[in-house]
């Protein structure tokens, strides 16, 4: 199943390679989503697909949550912004 708020990998790699910013939140993202799912024994795919889409938000420049708040609504199946 293809999650809509997950960037292609086209798309990920334009707003990382014109944003240094958006490089770093990435890796930041992952890391911390990483360690979240490390200690719920959860795959790391959600960590990879919520580190790009974070990636995304922070390219295009929009307000953004902390990468905990952002988290906490990805594994609730919200939008990264979602109240």
């Amino acid at each position: 199943m293809n999650d809509p708020r997950v960037p292609s990998l086209e798309q990920w790699h334009q707003a990382i390679t014109d944003s240094p910013e958006a490089q770093r939140m990435c890796w930041e993202a992952l890391g911390y989503a990483r360690g979240y799912c490390d200690a719920i024994q959860r795959g790391s795919g959600d960590a990879v697909d919520f580190a790009r889409a974070f990636s995304m938000l922070v390219a295009s420049g929009a307000s953004r949550p902390s990468i905990d708040g952002a988290w906490r609504r990805w594994i609730a199946g919200k939008h990264l912004t979602a109240n």
